[in-house]
């Protein structure tokens, strides 16, 4: 049986949670800033390991939060955008995933979730989600001092988790995470969450289903 490593932002939890508070922050352009911010904080938590600087991913979230309401001229200030980015600490699970992370389990696999945000608000994240008590381990990239897809984190979740390459497989709604985790040795799932698509340029996954629980089906079924 393999090790079944979640990705939570997006993956697991759903980021429409966030809609309400966007939207009485920036009205009519909520969605655009919504999108533009988190495409954002990924290229820059890429960038930012790529040359070797490292800040917190809350720290990295806010920062750029504000850069992209400066961008897009819309005044921001910084206790809004720390309030707004403390709304990922209560997102809440895509519908499909409890019911997932069971047929995972029941089928005798090991389901851990590894993130790029930071060690407390992945604990509370999932807490509040009530994913918690599901998963065997919640694992940060902290300890790396780098973010996905640095093969890096993907040693580290390995050595932590004490499983040979070969045993895991990492599954998430970024293709980019994905193509990280295959790069080490594993294998990968991709969950096509709306708006997500698979880069053809990247290797491609091993799996790949529109919610984690089609991909739990596809994982037993072996296609």
């Amino acid at each position: 049986m393999a090790t079944i490593v979640c990705d939570v932002n997006e993956t697991l939890l759903d980021l429409a949670g966030l809609d309400g508070p966007f939207t009485e922050a920036f009205c009519e352009r909520a969605e655009e800033v919504k999108r533009l911010w988190f495409a954002r904080l990924l290229h820059t938590s890429t960038v930012m390991t790529t040359v070797g600087t490292w800040q917190d991913f809350g720290v990295v979230a806010r920062t750029v939060l504000r850069d992209t309401a400066d961008r897009l001229g819309l005044p921001l200030e910084d206790a809004q955008a720390g309030d707004l980015v403390g709304g990922m600490r209560r997102l809440r699970a895509h519908p499909d995933v409890v019911d997932g992370i069971a047929a995972l389990v029941g089928a005798g696999h090991r389901v851990v979730a590894l993130t790029n945000s930071g060690q407390a608000t992945a604990e509370a994240q999932l807490a509040h989600a009530g994913l918690d008590v599901l998963l065997d381990r919640i694992l940060s990239v902290d300890p790396t001092l780098r973010f996905k897809p640095d093969p890096a984190v993907y040693a580290h979740a390995a050595d932590e988790l004490g499983a040979k390459p070969g045993d895991l497989v990492m599954v998430a709604a970024h293709d980019w995470d994905c193509a990280g985790a295959m790069r080490c040795g594993w294998r990968s799932g991709f969950v096509s969450r709306p708006g997500q698509t698979y880069n053809p340029l990247l290797q491609p996954p091993t799996w790949r289903a529109p919610d984690l629980l089609a991909l739990a089906t596809a994982i037993g079924d072996g296609r």
